[in-house]
């Protein structure tokens, strides 16, 4: 089970996530005409896996997780809510066939694109097995 599959399996989990944007608004990969506000998870640079000697695989992944919305301040509400759900001892859980050991984010911007949606988007980098 991918990384991306952990979080949305998080976020199902996390009621401050899915209270702040439910579940089947939030995706993997890139999103073409999706129905604001939604989240939009995609693998940035470089990721990298090792398998140990048990056979463990280990991952380590750069993640943007990409709040958009209409409104600057609902994107807003929802970042903060994706920020409070993997910060600290949040940001380490265990899903269905693996672990985060550890999400840490690596950077925040905002922007509003040509058609007036604001994107909030928060990069992190994911270790798990």
């Amino acid at each position: 089970m991918s990384v991306e599959q952990g979080i949305h399996e998080r976020w199902g989990n996390y009621s401050a996530l899915y209270n702040a944007l439910a579940l089947d608004r939030v995706y993997t990969g890139s999103v073409h005409n999706g129905e604001m506000p939604f989240v939009s998870m995609e693998r940035t640079g470089d990721s990298s896996n090792t398998r140990t000697s048990e056979g463990t695989l280990y991952e380590s992944v750069m993640l943007r997780i990409d709040v958009v919305s209409g409104s600057l301040d609902e994107a807003k509400q929802i970042a903060n809510a994706v920020l409070h759900g993997f910060h600290g001892e949040r940001g380490k859980f265990d899903y269905t066939l693996g672990k985060v050991l550890d999400m840490k984010k690596t950077n925040r911007s905002e922007a509003q694109d040509e058609n007036n949606a604001w994107h909030i988007m928060l990069d992190y980098k994911v270790e798990a097995w």
